[in-house]
């Protein structure tokens, strides 16, 4: 029998890469590195985007911008990407990819169908500036109470579940 060793035990499990679902996440680019195209003619920058907050923390997404290929609509498409990504992080003149890192930004997160022997994935939508919801913009907290019962020969009605108020006097209700 093999023995399986200690190492395993300090090591990180594998990430998780089944698509979050749709919606908006806070997130910051982790990392960006310049890479040669498959084909060779060209380069895209890789952007590590992580989503850091919320039940998906720690989540990755990868964004891949072509800047440099031989085809001019996918350079012009990663261009307004790009420009969209350094509005949202509110960086402009932004020189150099590092400039864009750690910067909390909303980004809106889709997801796109598989491809060959690929599962569907995740794909960022659009990028935001993030705002943090301030009190005033915090949900409303609603409390819901359970009606009395209805005496019986009671002339106050009670409240209609279907419409959560009370009953006309002209309806039909419990006890009536």
């Amino acid at each position: 029998m093999p023995a399986l060793g200690n190492d395993y035990q300090n090591a990180k499990p594998m990430d998780d890469f089944t698509p979050i679902p749709v919606g908006d996440y806070k997130a910051v680019i982790t990392e960006s590195e310049i890479k040669p195209t498959k084909a060779g003619d060209g380069q895209y920058l890789n952007l590590r985007v992580e989503i850091i907050e919320g039940e998906f923390q720690g989540r990755i997404i990868f964004v891949i911008l072509n800047l440099w290929n031989p085809n001019p609509k996918a350079v012009e498409i990663a261009n307004r990407e790009l420009a969209t990504i350094v509005a949202a992080v509110n960086k402009p003149g932004a020189q150099n990819s590092e400039e864009l890192h750690n910067i909390p930004m909303t980004v809106k997160v889709g997801i796109q169908p598989g491809q060959g022997e690929y599962g569907p994935s995740n794909r960022i939508k659009n990028y935001l500036p993030y705002a943090a919801p301030t009190p005033a913009q915090a949900a409303p907290v609603t409390i819901v109470t359970k009606p009395a019962p209805a005496v019986a020969g009671s002339a106050t009605p009670p409240v209609n579940p279907a419409t959560g108020l009370p009953y006309k006097p002209w309806e039909n209700w419990p006890g009536k």
